[in-house]
């Protein structure tokens, strides 16, 4: 990574162009294979467009397509976004104009689609399908082009300090352009910016407080673009951003002290590796991986922490047979024990974990925590059924102790894992085999290495009402928690408890509400965090009516695709006026909301209508107006990613959190 450093409280902007031999995914024609067959739709032009601003990011992805042939050809895109991104946006532009996407029910989507395709007309659709791949699936009319615009939207996970951005490129493409461009600023204060290692330094120019970026390719620079930001921390109170919207006031809190602002400093801990080592591990090199990164591991651990191994297949087998201190003797040791490691077998997860919950746990002045690594799908043991298997975990687990999951690839349940440490205080991330697997493990346990604060708990006045409070079991160090919520009054009480390395501590503080439309994504961050933790209490509790009403009604105010939800674009108006201007469906420009502006096909922040509704004259930026407009974004200073926990508490009128541990299911053995 080549490292620019740049210092102080202003904002600073990041401009650079960067011009890329690769289209986003590999283009596949329905029917017809993959981006080698001769359909006669060709990718003509990729776009990216990325602003970054506090800790917030919307990225738009345009393609051009022109159909060569005599009947219309459709196209289907698999992606991967950030777990915590959602897609906002759908348009297509045109010779007849722009059409702006619409929030429909999942299947109606895909059935108008579909008949909008058989009927030869240009056509939209992007949907969420299984293992969260999303498609954007493009009906291209014949012999015409048309340029399909996504946007999405993603909170920036805080780990070590910084916020990431991450944006990967699959496989090379045929498209014949390819631009990309971001912009990035922060009214915290850029303290340090890391940015991926084909940015060379004769690229740099800086003039009035904005650093500008350009380089020219030849070949494809890796697969995978970082922007890590390093903003100024936050002390022990946190900082408050308030919007206006809809006569109400929204909040947006993030807490992120630094060390010197919790005085007793880490907290040592109590951490047992539960490794899965079964005959799929030995796929993808995946067990080779494991050894690389716990060599680095286990050799970081502090002499104060307490460690053990837990290795598991049919069975599991004990490394030392308890906790014990991590000396550099017993580290040592247990990097030869790991390296010695074979794959094979079946997949025994829970009498792995009840033997390492059964370590951890008892002493309330350490941080105990459970890391479970897997593969696979459990097919073994005790419990083998994943319901089951929550369900025991979470009675045996009495002392509350996180589970972090790590999903290895993408052969396993991973919604089971992500319900697994919901359940139990932790979050889970998934390990991708087709990167180096041995980086991402060790900058996982670098995330979690310190913990700062253990059962921390944010408490608010009772003027605030529609609470989502992301309670954490712990703080590391360099990570955030935070809160959004509406708010009454002119002041806010804010109570933060919390264990640390000295004993229990409580710390409350008030804060003047500011009024006005300064940060005008917060309230959109509010709904986005409200549906996230509705989807995960239906990983957790199973689908019930209240909660998925609530996220179709969120998602069709707020215009957000999801699991039940799809963004549809048909263009079924072609009608000229007496003045030539053409009429398309969906959201007009001048309906914008939200603080968008119109970019590359336009808006979208608009009312959602129904597909094939009502039509609008679209006065929209042609197909080369695909950078932002200067004030796109002023929003908030966003947050530690949505990590979500069973201790999430809905402390606010109007409200509902999370069951309780008493309210799950009964087992299933």
């Amino acid at each position: 990574m080549s490292r620019y450093v740049w210092r102080g409280k202003v904002i600073g902007m990041v401009l650079f162009g960067l011009f890329i031999l690769s289209a986003l995914v590999p283009m596949i024609s329905v029917g017809e294979g993959t981006e080698d067959d001769e359909s006669g739709l060709v990718l003509e032009r990729y776009e990216v467009t990325i602003s970054i601003e506090d800790n917030y990011a919307v990225t738009e992805i345009a393609y051009t397509y022109n159909n060569t042939e005599d009947e219309a050809q459709v196209v289907a895109v698999p992606f991967r976004i950030p777990v915590r991104a959602f897609i906002s946006n759908l348009t297509i532009e045109t010779g007849n104009g722009t059409l702006y996407g619409s929030i429909v029910a999942k299947e109606k989507a895909k059935k108008e689609f579909e008949n909008a395709s058989k009927k030869g007309l240009n056509a939209g659709l992007t949907e969420v399908g299984d293992d969260e791949v999303y498609y954007v699936s493009t009906s291209v009319s014949a012999n015409s082009s048309a340029t399909i615009m996504l946007r999405y939207e993603d909170l920036l996970l805080r780990e070590q300090g910084q916020y990431r951005y991450r944006m990967h490129w699959h496989n090379v493409s045929t498209a014949e352009e390819y631009s990309i461009n971001a912009t990035i600023c922060s009214r915290m204060g850029i303290d340090d910016l890391d940015i991926s290692d084909y940015v060379d330094r004769k690229s740099l120019s800086f003039k009035n407080d904005t650093l500008t970026i350009g380089q020219i390719f030849d070949e494809l620079p890796g697969s995978l673009l970082e922007i890590n930001i390093t903003t100024l921390e936050t002390d022990e109170y946190g900082q408050f951003m308030f919007s206006t919207h809809d006569n109400e006031t929204y909040f947006l809190h993030t807490i992120a002290p630094g060390v010197s602002d919790v005085a007793t400093g880490a907290m040592s801990k109590d951490i047992v590796f539960v490794i899965d080592k079964s005959g799929s591990m030995s796929g993808s090199g995946k067990i080779e991986h494991v050894k690389d990164a716990f060599k680095e591991i286990i050799g970081q651990l502090p002499d104060d922490d307490n460690f053990e191994l837990i290795l598991f297949d049919n069975n599991y087998k004990n490394y030392a047979g308890k906790l014990i201190q991590a000396t550099s003797d017993n580290r040592d040791d247990a990097i030869d024990h790991v390296r010695a490691v074979t794959a094979g077998g079946s997949t025994n997860i829970y009498d792995s974990l009840e033997r390492a919950l059964g370590l951890v746990g008892t002493d309330i002045e350490r941080a105990p925590i459970v890391v479970l690594l897997t593969d696979g799908r459990p097919n073994t043991g005790q419990y083998a059924s994943p319901d089951a298997i929550r369900t025991n975990i979470v009675r045996i687990n009495e002392d509350e102790v996180p589970i972090y999951s790590l999903g290895f690839g993408y052969n396993l349940n991973f919604e089971f894992l992500q319900a697994l440490s919901i359940e139990n205080n932790g979050w889970c991330r998934r390990i991708e085999v087709d990167r180096d697997a041995s980086d991402q493990l060790i900058d996982f346990h670098r995330t979690i290495s310190t913990p700062m604060m253990r059962n921390v708990t944010l408490n608010y006045s009772e003027n605030v009402y529609d609470l989502t409070v992301h309670d954490s079991e712990y703080l590391f160090h360099g990570s955030e928690i935070y809160s959004v919520g509406k708010v009454d009054g002119d002041s806010i009480e804010f109570v933060i408890e919390a264990m640390t390395k000295d004993g229990r501590s409580k710390v409350s503080k008030d804060f003047n509400i500011t009024n006005g439309t300064s940060n005008p994504y917060v309230h959109r961050l509010w709904a986005y965090t409200r549906i996230s933790e509705l989807l995960d209490l239906i990983k957790v509790e199973g689908e019930y009516d209240e909660a998925v009403e609530e996220i179709e009604d969120l998602s069709l105010e707020y215009h957000f695709v999801t699991p039940y939800t799809s963004l549809l674009v048909i263009d079924e108006t072609k009608n000229e006026d007496d003045e030539g201007n053409v009429t398309v469906q969906g959201m007009p420009p001048d309906s914008d909301r939200d603080g968008y502006r119109n970019s590359k096909g336009g808006g979208g922040g608009g009312p959602p209508q129904s597909a094939g509704g009502s039509g609008h004259s679209a006065d929209v930026p042609g197909p080369g107006s695909m950078s932002m407009v200067g004030t796109v974004l002023v929003v908030m200073g966003l947050v530690l990613g949505i990590r979500y926990s069973s201790k999430s508490r809905m402390k606010g009128a109007g409200t509902r959190g999370p069951p309780s541990r008493d309210d799950r299911s009964k087992a299933n053995k």
